[in-house]
């Protein structure tokens, strides 16, 4: 089965080729968009997501509000998210899974609550 690279928000003036070697590029969202419209942000951002599968890639570009919609959506779909990453000379694929994050904040939590208890 071949791949999708899901972009949160293509930037016309950016090259993208890179990521074809992960899968066939799609856009969530492009260019300057208005984040303030949130209602139609996660209805467009859900729309396209609904295309998404466990085995597509999501690229983080452009706003960081877009990327945290979509970042949460594409976690509450799937179990785990394959995070492209642009480190100025390619892409770095990274994978975080909804339970190392949820492991992550109940492990902060215990952390607050021993140094409160030891206060």
């Amino acid at each position: 089965m071949s791949s999708t690279v899901f972009i949160t928000n293509v930037e016309p003036t950016k090259n993208y080729s890179e990521a074809t070697t992960f899968g066939a590029i799609r856009a969530i969202t492009s260019g300057n968009y208005t984040i303030m419209q949130t209602s139609r942000l996660i209805r467009e951002v859900a729309e396209a997501l609904a295309y998404s599968t466990p085995n597509d890639f999501l690229l983080i570009s452009g706003s960081a509000t877009i990327a945290g919609m979509c970042l949460y959506m594409w976690m509450e779909k799937h179990r785990l998210c394959r995070m492209l990453l642009w480190d100025q000379r390619t892409y770095t694929l990274r994978v975080v899974t909804r339970e190392t994050v949820r492991r992550e904040i109940e492990e902060a939590l215990d952390r607050i609550q021993t140094r409160k208890d030891s206060a």
